[in-house]
């Protein structure tokens, strides 16, 4: 028999010569080995492939995280900062209300921008040595005036009620230029009066558009009063007055006054 492998003759059992043989065996050991290296080979290259896969998916989890965190400090950074303003405002109104000043805020920004640019004008301040005692009704609105003037150039006395350049409610009496205000000067207005009475010009606020509303009064029939100065210096002129005129939607007031000059 022939080894079909060489060719060589192996006598009566067929099959491989004992060199063939060798080498069969040789080359199914080698084969079994290669076998278990390449599956070792490719078990690490899966394992390798799995952890880069893992560490893909941990960083772009990381930079999904992060816009997070940004928005989440920026809205702690916008909260602190109105903590810290209702905190400004507090001790401010503290500090002010200790000092005796009730609107503090207006004090700490009491400078404010006018339409034309300039600081806004603030209201003017008046002496508190003229007592005004008079208490009354300007058209239907009360009337407490804060302050008497009197205007040398239109010799009259002026009621005011209001803190401001324009009043709130007043009462302007324009008196003859022939009488001279001295103590003792005595003025009635009634009924029986002549024609040549003090002009009265009684003003009011429209309470539905805040616009200063005037009228005046020149006839005794129109109104009554009493006015009487009873004393004049340099620095003020102190005097008593009752007043009334029905038709102005119930106007009265009466009490004794310190006017200043204005």
């Amino acid at each position: 028999m022939l080894c079909p492998n060489c060719g060589k003759n192996v006598g009566e059992t067929a099959g491989l010569c004992p060199s063939c043989a060798e080498m069969q065996t040789f080359f199914d050991a080698s084969g079994s080995s290669l076998s278990a290296s390449s599956s070792r080979l490719l078990a690490r290259g899966d394992q390798a492939l799995n952890t880069s896969s893992s560490r893909s998916r941990a960083m772009r989890a990381a930079s999904a995280e992060r816009p997070r965190s940004l928005l989440e400090l920026f809205v702690v950074f916008i909260l602190l900062a109105l903590l810290l303003i209702i905190v400004v405002f507090f001790t401010v109104q503290v500090f002010y209300r200790g000092r005796g000043v009730d609107d503090a805020w207006s004090r700490l920004f009491s400078k404010v921008a006018s339409p034309d640019g300039g600081a806004a004008p603030a209201a003017p301040q008046y002496p508190s040595i003229f007592r005004v005692q008079i208490a009354g009704v300007v058209h239907g609105q009360s009337f407490t005036p804060e302050r008497v003037t009197y205007s040398t150039v239109r010799n009259s006395l002026t009621f005011w009620q209001g803190r401001g350049r324009l009043p709130d409610s007043a009462v302007e009496i324009v008196i003859d230029p022939g009488k001279k205000l001295q103590s003792g000067l005595l003025i009635e207005v009634n009924s029986r009066s002549d024609a040549n009475v003090p002009r009265v010009y009684v003003k009011w606020k429209d309470p539905l558009n805040e616009i200063l509303q005037s009228r005046m009064l020149s006839s005794g029939s129109v109104y009554t009063m009493t006015l009487r100065i009873t004393g004049v210096s340099p620095e003020k002129i102190s005097g008593l007055i009752s007043f009334t005129a029905i038709e102005v939607n119930g106007t009265n007031f009466s009490g004794m006054f310190e006017a200043s000059y204005d």
